[in-house]
């Protein structure tokens, strides 16, 4: 499989994605309209929690699939950016590049 042909159902699965969530929506509220105003059993929860699993579920693997080697290391880069103990985590990167065990930080020593 090409490269192009890996992207393509990634790049589909973001361009409709807001489109499937305005549909389940749309049609919850309106399944929830005609069971309020016609029926005296309440039955609309069922259709509603079943297809909202089934949309969650594609939504994890459409975001499965669009994961690659530069979104983990966005991700990481922003993660590490954010982290409050920096200078740990070059230490830890460091150790593993040398092969050697880490220093113990200020936190560690503490326990």
């Amino acid at each position: 499989m090409s490269i192009s042909e890996n992207k393509r159902p990634s790049r589909l699965c973001g361009q409709y994605r807001r489109i499937h969530i305005a549909y389940f929506i749309g049609i919850g509220a309106s399944l929830a309209a005609l069971d309020l105003t016609f029926s005296e059993t309440r039955w609309f929860h069922w259709p509603v929690m079943i297809w909202g699993a089934v949309l969650c579920v594609h939504l994890l693997y459409c975001k499965s699939i669009s994961v690659d080697d530069s979104w983990v290391e966005k991700r990481t880069n922003r993660i590490r950016d954010k982290s409050y103990d920096l200078g740990h985590i070059r230490n830890i990167e460091d150790s593993y590049k040398e092969d050697t065990p880490p220093i113990d930080s200020e936190a560690d020593k503490r326990e």
